[in-house]
């Protein structure tokens, strides 16, 4: 008798760069090695990455496409096993996102909101940008923001809460970050995952609240990256993680630590940054985690 199938399925709702390692063509790669079966829907499909290449050439799908794609889906009885949600990019695809996660209700959801980093938003956004992701917030399990994106999430729900373009370098103490995931997690999701937080000791690590519980997650490595797509492989691991079985917490660490590695790896070859993260290269690191 043949056995069930032995591998996850996740659905991967995110931009598609063709060139410069990103969003999808980083996650792809990760998730495969890790035995999880990705599916690819793409928000938007580019020429290239945002990064040193120009202006790219970007074409939007449309909220009808992921409501269709849903629906031809449940009538070909496909089911994944987690939902992951990353750069959404235009507004207009937010209830077709909604749509598509509550005709699989079962499924858990995580959310990436891509939207800003170094305390502002990214070009292409503002605060109406912000805004309208707070209208997915209900409907995660998880979500994944960085420092910024945290900050940013918080200030278009109270847009009185200080300014936070210099946020960005400020160290936080347990009860700070405490306080700030509760926010997020009184927004409507589950779990929190922040990336890239400083704390009291000026040491950078990961803020996870979860289950009720916070931990601050030290990262294994103190070394900076400017290039593209390290949050996508973070995010890639994280979720392949708990989709074996880990805790988020646990999940958060193994996250880190391939992130690191990664970044070690990168930084031995001379090459343009802009062309992104040698995850190729670093995909053996993941059989340490």
């Amino acid at each position: 008798m043949k056995k069930t199938k032995p591998i996850k399925k996740v659905a991967l709702i995110h931009a598609l760069p063709s060139v410069g390692k990103a969003s999808l063509t980083n996650m792809l790669p990760i998730l495969s090695y890790m035995e999880i079966e990705a599916c690819p829907i793409p928000t938007v499909i580019m020429s290239t990455n945002t990064g040193k290449y120009g202006k790219p050439v970007m074409r939007f799908t449309d909220g009808q496409y992921l409501i269709d794609a849903a629906n031809h889906y449940l009538k070909e009885d496909v089911h994944f096993d987690m939902i992951f949600i990353g750069y959404i990019g235009d507004i207009k695809l937010i209830e077709g996102i909604k749509y598509f996660i509550r005709r699989f209700p079962k499924t858990p959801v995580v959310f990436d909101p891509i939207m800003g980093d170094n305390g502002h938003y990214y070009s292409n956004f503002s605060d109406d940008y912000g805004k309208a992701l707070l209208g997915l917030m209900k409907e995660v399990d998880l979500i994944l923001p960085n420092l910024t994106e945290s900050l940013l999430l918080i200030s278009a729900h109270d847009p009185k809460i200080e300014d936070i373009a210099d946020f960005s370098e400020t160290n936080f103490n347990n009860s700070q970050m405490i306080e700030m995931t509760k926010y997020l997690q009184g927004l409507g999701s589950k779990n929190v995952i922040i990336t890239s937080i400083t704390d009291g000791r000026k040491k950078k690590g990961v803020a996870v609240y979860y289950n009720q519980n916070f931990e601050f997650i030290l990262s294994a490595s103190d070394i900076e990256t400017k290039t593209h797509g390290t949050g996508d492989c973070f995010d890639a691991v994280c979720i392949g993680c708990i989709l074996r079985g880990l805790s988020i917490a646990e999940a958060a660490k193994k996250a880190d630590y391939f992130v690191t590695k990664l970044i070690e790896e990168s930084n031995k070859y001379d090459y343009p940054t802009r062309e992104g993260l040698l995850v190729e290269k670093a995909l053996k690191y993941l059989d340490e985690i």
